[in-house]
């Protein structure tokens, strides 16, 4: 009966489906509710503590049980009213299909399953429940509405240095508690960063992860993962190291969270594993050295020579105080319009996008940017680290990877200005909206020498 009522897409244990997240290769993400609190705050009173047991109990919350059994003063003689207030919000279920899984499908589910269990950080997606039938299992975890990064970035292009580095500090923060439990992630990438809010993010999707039973230096055979991400072992060597993979993955994304594009981009996976063996990538002149430093610092050739991920914390980029300073300003900037301060950010933008791009390569490290990055840089002051949110156009996207890869890249030509997201033009579209700014101000300027004049009769 069970069974049945999940095949009619209803219900699942305590949970009652009510719409759909997202579609995989062999699995479905629904949105659900837990039917008896329905997703909202839910008061409860109980006089003693079976009761309280029981209760808590078929909420499925175990571990909470026995956090309120040791903290609050529960005597079984005496009754005992407890006031609690639990919020149990909507979850999203993961829909496997057992007839649909082959041999490796049903490994990668037990691999998902086993990581979950045993991670627990707070940016990293958490796992409530599994629920198996007959035909389908379950996996209950906690809904993010904020989606994926990588919607984020393309819809509203890329992130500026001041906001993606807390948020990559944080990834960090993640990938460092998977490897020091000898746990390596293998699919770092934005599809799988969830936005929980703007200035906090989860790492998601561990179905390609794995346990590293012999050390950090176990030798792994298995290709996986998206080819954008991949490294250059993946794509040359019959084995490969966990560790290195993982930080090449995280230099990528910086790279696409800041510039909103891949380093390495082709049409076809054959096309895109010769770039990336090549090592030529290009870097925006416009960034600040500390994060040109940190990306030529990830992106190398040999797996030995990146770095850990404890280097990667303790980098200047990272840390850098300016840029949480620079992200406070920013957002008392968003909620007051002001003309001058807008119109000096745009102009700002258009210089730094003219600025001729910075030539990179993985097999040879610039000493002025890669060698001692963890020293740090003498930088100007806040005003010239100030890095402009860039004017995002509705642009023609096509899909550039088949198999595997199913997202939509936008990618970058090599020829001519329309393409090339460096040597941009200051387009009419700006022309018309500073147009307009420059009248409003004209029109302000003007309303205040009237009001000057009433004052003055």
């Amino acid at each position: 009966m069970a069974d049945r009522k999940v095949a009619l897409g209803r219900r699942v244990g305590l949970y009652r489906f009510c719409g759909d997240i997202g579609r995989g290769n062999f699995s479905r993400v629904k949105l659900a509710i837990h039917q008896l609190t329905r997703g909202t705050l839910f008061h409860i009173e109980l006089q003693n503590q079976v009761l309280l047991r029981i209760y808590l109990r078929q909420l499925m919350f175990s571990i909470i049980v026995n956090i309120f059994l040791l903290i609050l003063p529960i005597s079984c003689a005496n009754v005992i009213i407890y006031n609690l207030d639990i919020s149990i919000d909507k979850v999203a279920i993961k829909v496997v299909d057992r007839g649909r899984l082959d041999a490796r499908a049903l490994r990668m589910l037990s691999r998902e399953v086993t990581t979950l269990e045993c991670v627990h950080h707070p940016n990293i997606l958490r796992l409530f429940e599994v629920v198996e039938t007959l035909g389908r299992v379950h996996l209950v975890t906690e809904w993010i509405r904020g989606g994926e990064l990588y919607n984020r970035i393309t819809q509203g292009g890329p992130l500026t240095e001041a906001h993606a580095a807390p948020l990559y500090k944080q990834l960090l923060s993640a990938v460092k508690h998977m490897h020091s439990l000898g746990f390596v992630h293998r699919d770092i990438k934005a599809e799988n960063v969830l936005m929980v809010t703007e200035d906090r993010i989860k790492l998601a999707d561990f179905g390609f992860s794995t346990q590293l039973i012999n050390g950090s230096q176990q030798h792994l055979d298995t290709f996986c993962g998206s080819p954008p991400y991949a490294a250059p072992e993946l794509f040359s060597d019959d084995h490969y190291i966990g560790g290195p993979v993982d930080v090449w993955a995280l230099g990528v994304l910086v790279y696409f969270m800041i510039v909103g594009n891949m380093p390495f981009r082709a049409p076809t996976v054959p096309a895109l594993r010769t770039a990336v063996l090549s090592g030529d990538f290009c870097l925006p002149s416009h960034l600040s050295l500390p994060c040109i430093r940190l990306i030529q610092r990830i992106l190398v050739h040999t797996p030995s020579r990146r770095p850990t991920i404890d280097q990667l914390l303790m980098s200047q980029w990272v840390n850098h105080n300016h840029l949480l300073i620079e992200l406070a300003q920013s957002k008392q900037q968003k909620n007051s319009w002001f003309p001058r301060r807008r119109k000096f950010t745009r102009e700002r933008h258009i210089e730094m996008s003219n600025l001729a791009p910075i030539q990179c390569s993985t097999k040879r490290a610039s000493s002025i940017y890669a060698e001692n990055f963890l020293n740090p840089i003498d930088m100007p002051n806040i005003e010239e680290l100030t890095i402009s949110q860039p004017v995002v156009t509705k642009s023609h996207r096509k899909s550039i990877f088949s198999g595997t890869l199913k997202k939509k890249i936008g990618p970058m030509e090599d020829g001519g200005e329309k393409g090339n997201m460096f040597n941009r033009k200051q387009s009419t579209e700006i022309k018309m909206i500073e147009n307009d700014l420059t009248n409003g101000v004209n029109s302000l300027e003007n309303g205040y020498q009237t009001n000057e004049q009433r004052n003055t009769q």
